[in-house]
Order: C-alpha cells, then structure tokens, then sequence
C-alpha cells in the first residue's frame, strides 16, 4: 500500500479478487482465469513516482531504487512473455496449472 494511491491499489486489489472468484466459478477447460504480475514496469507513472520526493507519499523510495538500479523493466520484453504465455502451446501446461492462482513473473516456479 501507498498513501496517496489509496485507488489505485484498491483497484488491482479487485482485479485480483475477481480473476479469483472468476476462475472458482469455471473450470481451466472452459475459461482459463490467470493473475499474472509482470514486475514494476517503466510506464510514465512508474518513473513520475521515481523522480517524486519521498516526503510526498509514503513508500516510494521503493521506486526511486528500482528505477536507480535498473529494477523498473521494459515494457516490451514484458508484453513479449506474456503474449508467450498466453499463445505458446509450450504453456499450455502451465496455464491450466496456473487457473485462479496469482503469478508473479519474477517467480517463474512459483504461484501465490
């Protein structure tokens, strides 16, 4: 959570939330539901929070770092992968594994 973007975490919150009632209403063979978090992406909001002063919000020296140390990722390579892992037959496996279940990119083995 940070403060002043009380909406904007409220709101992946309940995309969360509803990919996950989604997919417990479903079977993966009839409607295959993923949560998939690409890591802190560079967009122009990510780099407006990077070059903001922590003193105005609370917790964004997280992305002061990660912009810092290279750690906010392109878009691009991030689209690539996800356009992998929604079309490839080679993850098809995964994905039905995947159903109702968050998944961190970062975390290739790994469902929250």
């Amino acid at each position: 959570p940070y403060g002043a973007l009380e909406s904007y975490c409220a709101s992946k919150a309940a995309a969360l939330m509803h990919a996950r009632c989604v997919a417990a209403r479903h079977e993966a063979a009839v409607l295959n539901v993923l949560s998939i978090a690409p890591g802190t992406v560079r967009t122009a909001m990510t780099e407006t929070l990077a070059g903001t002063h922590p003193a105005h919000i609370k917790g964004l020296e997280k992305f002061r770092e990660l912009s810092e140390q290279g750690g906010l990722v392109q878009a691009e390579p991030v689209a690539q992968r996800l356009v992998s892992l929604l079309l490839d037959p080679q993850w098809a496996e995964f994905r039905t594994k995947a159903h109702g279940k968050y998944h961190d990119l970062r975390k290739p083995d790994e469902f929250l």
